[in-house]
């Protein structure tokens, strides 16, 4: 479970062939079916009906020091992300309230489509538009950036900020 959790059913950057094969091995000894497996815990992890606002948000962050400026960047995994955009309103205000109670200089939401493999950005500040765009080569368009391809914080997100950020 954590292995297809991990690299998202071996579609993620960070898959690799150990991971694979480690995991048919756990799938032959224990007689699950990966497929399945990973279907039922991919739809659990979407349901955000019993979630705050504030566990949607921080269900999956981690705090980094860029140029010695503290970012927080979430991730949310989902197979439903229009369920998280629908709290859109409620999750911008409840980043705020982390970054001020947090003294971080930003809060980066990804809310990682793990069907479509790609993700949705929300931030709230002008100048959080602007790293992410220096990131992502995009340019901002409506409420969110949506990044066809992106789902690892840590090949792909986490570098990219803290190039965009120096």
């Amino acid at each position: 479970a954590c292995i297809v959790s991990d690299t998202l059913q071996f579609r993620s950057p960070t898959t690799t062939e150990y991971d694979k094969e480690v995991a048919l091995k756990l799938e032959q000894i224990s007689g699950e079916n990966m497929n399945d497996l990973a279907t039922a815990m991919f739809a659990a992890k979407s349901d955000l009906s019993t979630l705050s606002i504030k566990e949607i948000l921080l269900a999956d962050h981690k705090d980094f020091d860029f140029s010695g400026k503290k970012y927080k960047l979430a991730v949310l995994e989902t197979t439903d992300p229009m369920q998280a955009l629908s709290k859109m309103t409620e999750l911008k205000a409840e980043m705020v309230k982390v970054k001020e109670e947090g003294n971080l200089e930003g809060v980066f939401l990804f809310v990682v489509d793990i069907i479509n493999l790609e993700a949705k950005l929300l931030v709230n500040t002008d100048e959080e538009k602007a790293i992410a765009e220096r990131a992502f080569g995009k340019q901002w368009d409506g409420d969110y950036l949506t990044l066809p391809g992106v789902v690892s914080r840590k090949k792909q997100i986490a570098p990219k900020i803290e190039k965009a950020v120096m």
